[in-house]
């Protein structure tokens, strides 16, 4: 049996044990907000769909009475089509919004809770969304830890090990907050996510011990799972800005320094790796073409299908999300009013921008830190076989440090492209939710911090580390309670 003192006062010699009890706490005081937040909110869809669901059952027990009010506070705004999309597929046009991938999890959970008897009448899609949301999350953890320490390990060995764990801790408490515990694809999206990235820092090491097969086989892999993060969230495309700076790097080696078949080899599997990713944003928007536009009589099918790019996601964001605005007895809609290039910048989003703008702020602040500040290794010619085999003889640090330094710089490409298309293109309070699944701006924090630490920064009066991390849980609190009760933002 661990030391209980020794978790609570040396928490890095038990990782994984230390970060499982951080995070039953951490959740279990989420689970508590929600649970005795007020009211229903305004909107009471949530009840309507759980006594729907539960009208088929007897009387129900204890457990079945507080599992069915725990998915009332938490099925909520998206969750909503999430579950119900999944109890009975894809029914109205405007639903292929909502991550394919995700409802399709769901549904197979949720078939599996429900031949089980697991919790008799009560929702099934909402616990099954519920459990994968807790589960996926922890395993995120664990897999930016094992990510932290493999990318960081070569350069800050010293600090590894403690950036590792406090990245990790990070991730528990992220801003994502409630929308890392409810039926959301939030928590698979981080695990898919974390693991491609780590699959692709794997491939890394294959290219260093010279192992090209099992290097293209790590970044196959890493395409595949970044793939199946993008059927969840669509943001997951950005996650091919990885394979993308590589294929510039792969071709201009291919054609200006080495022009064998290795090279050639490696452009493909690279170019096949980022193909895997764009599928997970294709395939779904296929299955719609097939359902909308191929399998209607004449006449019948949609008006997107004749674009000359038919995507029923970008149909359905002009079409279905828009603001009515009324002219007299005129009904007139302003397409897409809400959604588009700098669309979301009016006086009275303000608030919205200003609530956004920490996580913004410490995404853009990593990435600079990824790309100036991190440092800079002696140049090598990575493809010359006899320097890296000096190079990593001779001066071991500074090839790990040219490990890390592009590894970090290449994870930071997605990063910026989500911050950069949520302050132009989204709505841009939704950051603080989509950051949970990015990387660079937790080893940002964490270097911050040990290095705050090593400097003794405390008595200097102030701590940027530990005014970031009161602010995350002064606003996962706040928002907790307004996600509860169906209140704004979310």
């Amino acid at each position: 049996m661990p030391d209980v003192k020794t978790i609570l006062t040396q928490p890095i010699n038990r990782p994984k044990l230390s970060l499982t009890i951080y995070f039953i706490a951490w959740k279990s005081i989420l689970l508590l907000v929600a649970l005795t937040s007020p009211g229903s909110g305004y909107d009471t869809s949530t009840t309507l769909i759980s006594e729907s669901s539960d009208a088929t059952g007897g009387s129900s027990s204890p457990l079945e009475a507080f599992v069915g009010k725990l998915s009332t506070k938490l099925v909520r705004w998206d969750a909503i089509y999430f579950t119900q999309i999944a109890q009975r597929g894809y029914l109205f046009e405007q639903e292929w919004a909502f991550g394919w991938g995700f409802t399709r999890l769901l549904a197979f959970v949720g078939r599996g809770i429900s031949y089980a008897g697991l919790v008799g009448s009560t929702w099934p899609e909402a616990v099954a969304g519920i459990a994968i949301a807790h589960i996926c999350h922890l395993l995120s953890v664990f897999m930016l830890y094992n990510l932290s320490k493999m990318v960081l390990q070569p350069s800050l060995d010293g600090k590894a090990a403690k950036m590792s764990f406090i990245s990790a801790c990070l991730h528990i408490i992220s801003p994502a907050g409630m929308f890392l515990s409810a039926p959301y694809a939030e928590s698979p999206f981080c695990l898919l996510q974390f693991s491609g990235y780590y699959f692709y820092a794997m491939s890394g090491q294959a290219h260093i011990r010279d192992a090209p097969g099992f290097r293209d086989l790590y970044v196959i892999t890493a395409g595949c799972l970044l793939g199946l993060a993008t059927t969840l969230r669509s943001n997951g495309l950005m996650g091919g800005l990885i394979f993308a700076y590589d294929a510039v790097q792969n071709t201009m080696t291919l054609f200006c320094k080495d022009k064998s078949i290795a090279s050639l080899q490696k452009l493909l599997v690279t170019a096949l790796a980022g193909s895997l990713v764009g599928l997970g944003a294709v395939a779904p928007q296929y299955l719609a073409y097939q359902e909308f536009c191929t399998s209607r009589q004449i006449g019948e099918s949609r008006a997107w299908c004749s674009s000359l790019v038919p995507s029923i996601y970008a149909w359905v964001q002009s079409h279905y999300w828009s603001v009515p605005k009324v002219r007299g007895s005129e009904i007139m809609l302003i397409i897409n009013r809400n959604a588009g290039f700098l669309r979301y910048w009016t006086v009275s989003n303000i608030p919205l921008f200003i609530l956004a703008g920490p996580m913004l702020l410490l995404m853009a602040r990593s990435t600079l830190w990824a790309w100036v500040e991190l440092p800079k290794p002696v140049e090598i010619n990575s493809d010359d076989k006899k320097t890296i085999s000096r190079f990593s003889r001779n001066t071991p640090r500074e090839f790990n440090k040219a490990t890390t330094h592009a590894l970090v710089r290449r994870f930071s490409l997605p990063q910026a492209a989500l911050a950069v298309s949520a302050l132009a293109v989204y709505h841009v309070q939704i950051i603080t939710r989509l950051s949970s699944a990015y990387p660079v701006w937790y080893w940002w924090l964490a270097f911050t911090m040990v290095e705050n630490h090593k400097r003794d920064a405390i008595s200097k009066g102030f701590n940027l580390p530990m005014i970031t991390i009161r602010w995350i849980v002064m606003y996962v609190m706040i928002q907790g309670v307004l996600f509860a009760s169906f209140l704004p933002p979310a």
